[in-house]
């Protein structure tokens, strides 16, 4: 792994373990924009998300995140990755100790890409289709 692959993947865990869902429209405002971006856009995290999930079950375990910022020297014990502030997106934490891929690129996404005024539009087009606003 060169040193650009592994400060990308030091950012991105730094962003699933800052990650706070807040409120369900900004999880959905997430879950919408995911539809809208390319798969150059979410690449390296799509990447990084293929390295931790070993077994290629579309699922990354609490243990596999463990080692992950264990490697980044961050211990984080199981009770605080499951507890933390991913268990409002990431419901299945608890009774499956797994993460699926939709909800890894959920609380990873760059809130620079949801700042994009394309992106904004596009989610508020969706929202506004399906009655939400």
């Amino acid at each position: 792994m060169n040193t650009n692959e592994k400060t990308v993947d030091r950012t991105v865990l730094r962003r699933l373990q800052r990650y706070k869902s807040g409120n369900k429209l900004g999880v959905e405002l997430r879950r919408v924009v995911l539809k809208y971006l390319s798969p150059q856009d979410i690449n390296s995290l799509t990447e990084l998300f293929r390295k931790l999930d070993k077994k290629h079950t579309g699922y990354v375990s609490i243990k596999e995140i463990q080692r992950a910022f264990k490697r980044m020297g961050i211990n984080m014990a199981t009770s605080e990755i499951s507890s933390n502030c991913y268990s409002d997106i990431l419901h299945n934490i608890k009774s499956e100790n797994r993460v699926k891929y939709t909800d890894f690129l959920i609380a990873t996404l760059d809130t620079q890409v949801l700042n994009n005024e394309e992106t904004i539009w596009s989610a508020f087009k969706y929202f506004d289709h399906v009655a939400y606003i």
